[in-house]
């Protein structure tokens, strides 16, 4: 009796398991606004409205802040410290009005952010 429910619930967590990724757990509400001012903040460089870029990094700046707790649950600390210089890095950028560095930097961003919450 026993070997016979062992498979289906073997079975069972095995499509529960892989259909998840660790994402899917930890990003929340206020985690996901992150990524979409970072969305925001690209499409500002892309029009080239610096003004309302910079306010963005500040934004993004503060939001991350706010998250930084959970991110450094999440991550490693090295990952965190890139983090954190990409963004100065960031702000920078924006300062220089460059575009290309800017969405460089951004994809930067946003490729730490996803390896953090994916680990």
């Amino acid at each position: 009796m026993y070997k016979a429910f062992k498979m289906p619930a073997l079975v069972i967590m095995v499509i529960l398991i892989s259909g998840c990724t660790t994402a899917d757990f930890f990003i929340t509400e206020k985690d996901e606004r992150l990524f979409t001012e970072i969305a925001e903040l690209y499409e500002e460089v892309e029009a080239g409205d610096w003004d309302e870029a910079s306010a963005r990094v500040k934004k993004i700046e503060k939001t991350y802040d706010e998250r930084k707790w959970k991110l450094l649950m999440l991550g490693a600390i090295d990952t965190i410290h890139d983090l954190e210089m990409e963004i100065e890095l960031l702000k920078e950028n924006i300062r220089e009005e460059d575009d290309t560095e800017s969405k460089l930097t951004l994809q930067g961003i946003r490729y730490r952010l996803f390896a953090i919450y994916n680990l």
